[in-house]
C-alpha cells in the first residue's frame, strides 16, 4: 500500500517546538509529536566540600616536590585538631606539569556533614564559622581554597524527580497539539534528557549558595505517539 503523509508544524511559545507527522500504512494512522519540558526539584544539602589546592614551582621537579611533599600530611593533622572534623578526605596528586618551569600540584578535598548545621537554629552562623576556618587553614598552608560546594547524598533520586517533573510539563502542550490534529496521545516513544543543572550549590563562578535548599533543574525532549480519534 502506498503511504501517505500529512505534515503539521505547531509552535507554542515558551513550551518549545512541537511538530507532528501523520502517517498512514497497513497498521493504521499515527503521528509523532515532539515536545520540550522543563522541571525542577529541590533538596536540602547534606554535605559540603572544600578543596585545598597547593601548587609548587621551582627550577626542577625535585626542588618543587620538596616544597609540597608534606602538605597533605600537615593538612590532615590540622583536621584532627579542628572541630567539626571532615567525614571524608580525598586527595589527588602529586600532578606534574611544566608551565615556564616544573610545577607540582596536590589537591585535597575535605567533605563535611551538614547534619548538625542545617537542622539547628544558628546553622547559618555555624556554616559561616566553618567556612572561615577553612579559609584560615588554606592561608596558613599557602594553599588556594575552592568551594564550598554543596551536594545531597541522594543526588540520583533528586535528579529523577526533576526529570519526572520535566516530562510531566512536556505533556500538556503535546496533548493540546494532538487535540488540534484531532488525535490523542497513547504512548511515549522516547525521552531525551537535554540538560541537568544544579543551582545554589556553589559550583558556578559567582553563584550564591544556600545551606537550606538546592535546586536541580532538568530539560527534556519527549516524543509522543498519537493516534487519530
Amino acid at each position: 500500500m502506498t503511504k501517505r503523509y500529512w505534515i503539521f508544524i505547531v509552535s507554542i511559545l515558551l513550551q518549545g517546538l512541537i511538530f507532528s507527522v501523520w502517517s498512514e500504512d497497513n497498521t493504521g494512522s499515527y503521528a509523532r509529536i515532539v515536545s520540550q519540558g522543563k522541571g525542577e526539584a529541590t533538596a536540602v544539602p547534606t554535605h559540603v566540600e572544600f578543596q585545598f589546592v597547593r601548587v609548587a614551582q621551582d627550577n626542577n621537579f625535585d626542588l618543587a616536590f620538596k616544597c609540597i611533599q608534606d602538605f597533605e600530611t600537615k593538612l590532615r593533622l590540622k583536621f584532627t585538631e579542628e572541630s567539626p572534623r571532615p567525614v571524608e578526605i580525598q586527595s589527588v596528586g602529586p600532578l606534574y606539569s611544566i608551565k615556564n618551569e616544573p610545577q607540582i600540584e596536590v589537591n585535597v578535598t575535605a567533605i563535611f556533614s551538614l547534619a548538625g548545621i542545617v537542622s539547628v537554629e544558628n546553622g547559618a552562623i555555624l556554616f559561616a564559622k566553618l567556612w572561615d576556618k577553612m579559609r584560615n587553614l588554606a592561608n596558613e598552608l599557602s594553599a588556594d581554597l575552592k568551594g564550598p560546594y554543596l551536594r545531597v547524598q541522594s543526588e540520583e533520586a533528586v535528579i529523577r524527580s526533576a526529570i519526572n517533573s520535566a516530562v510531566e510539563n512536556a505533556y500538556s502542550p503535546a496533548d493540546a497539539a494532538a487535540a488540534s490534529l484531532r488525535g490523542g496521545i497513547y504512548a511515549i516513544e522516547k525521552i531525551e534528557i537535554n540538560k541537568i543543572e544544579w543551582e545554589n550549590d556553589g559550583r558556578k563562578e559567582g553563584d550564591t549558595i544556600s545551606i537550606t535548599e538546592l535546586h536541580c533543574k532538568s530539560t527534556v525532549t519527549v516524543t509522543y505517539l498519537v493516534s487519530q480519534m
